[in-house]
């Protein structure tokens, strides 16, 4: 086999690979983990549902590796280097921007992180990577508001947590940009970062 067929190939499996994870998160996403079946990502993927398996162990397997993928975004990345540069306050009104931007500009991403994060229980594996998750942004909030002089910065910390928590909350359930704009106003008051 030369090295042109196989190039084609290659690029056939990752095509059909996204295809299958596309679907699984379009369907998780609306219908819920437990209401969406393999038969019903193979057909939105337009595939065998065997040749979901040659991919994928079954619908944990395929979750497992959406929410790897949510919290290794471009966004989530960026918010680990947001602090490298000892401008707290900059790096703070960037923080609201990109969790409200990621609020705004990903809905259906947000759709299945809040729900799932309401059946973490059900998921060892997703109680792990959550946990995880919520202390090192903890961990790396309870810097920032210690550097930007809080009182408290493990209760702000918190706090600031909660309220991102409960706006993407209601941002899968509004439609209303006016009424996130105004959020988003707000926590910067709340915060004087305007």
């Amino acid at each position: 086999m030369s090295l042109k067929t196989i190039e084609p190939t290659v690029a056939l499996k990752e095509n059909k690979r996204g295809q299958i994870l596309k679907a699984s998160f379009e369907l998780f996403a609306e219908n819920g983990y437990d209401r969406t079946s393999m038969t019903q990502i193979a057909k939105k993927a337009r595939v065998s549902k065997g040749l979901i398996y040659n991919y994928f162990d079954g619908k944990e397997t395929l979750l497992k590796e959406l929410v790897t993928e949510a919290f290794n975004s471009p966004e989530a990345i960026t918010i680990r280097h947001l602090f490298e540069n000892k401008e707290y306050g900059k790096s703070f009104k960037a923080l609201v921007d990109l969790s409200f931007n990621y609020l705004e500009k990903r809905p259906k991403q947000m759709k299945l992180m809040t729900k799932l994060s309401l059946q973490v229980a059900q998921f060892d594996f997703l109680k792990e990577i959550v946990h995880n998750k919520a202390s090192y942004y903890c961990d790396l909030l309870e810097k920032l508001f210690s550097a930007l002089g809080y009182k408290n910065p493990k209760d702000e910390a918190y706090i600031f947590s909660l309220l991102i928590d409960g706006l993407a909350f209601q941002a899968i359930s509004m439609k209303d940009n006016q009424w996130f704009q105004a959020c988003k106003e707000a926590v910067l008051r709340k915060y004087k970062l305007i």
